[in-house]
């Protein structure tokens, strides 16, 4: 089974490819921050990846009124921040 970690990595790999337009989740990335939140949180092994969660819902939640070149670099800094933590393999 996929972490929640695992699960945003693919939205978000699937938004890449999508042209960064917010419509890789149903409702966009501001109404699903929260509840990934909430998944990954409990995911988490440790108060860095709950803390990494937080921050990276935090972000989601402002990326629908973000511009599109905005929203690629908000993918690209979740990603890379995920793959550094040893949360996803891209």
């Amino acid at each position: 089974m996929l972490t929640a970690f695992q699960k945003l990595a693919k939205i978000l790999k699937l938004e890449e490819s999508q042209g960064f337009r917010d419509r890789a989740v149903i409702g966009g990335f501001a109404k699903f921050a929260r509840i990934w939140q909430s998944e990954a949180q409990a995911d988490a092994r440790d108060a860095e990846q709950e803390q990494t969660a937080s921050e990276i819902a935090d972000m989601l939640a402002g990326y629908g009124e973000a511009e599109a070149e905005r929203r690629e670099q908000m993918v690209n800094e979740i990603l890379n921040r995920l793959q550094g933590l040893s949360l996803i393999h891209i």
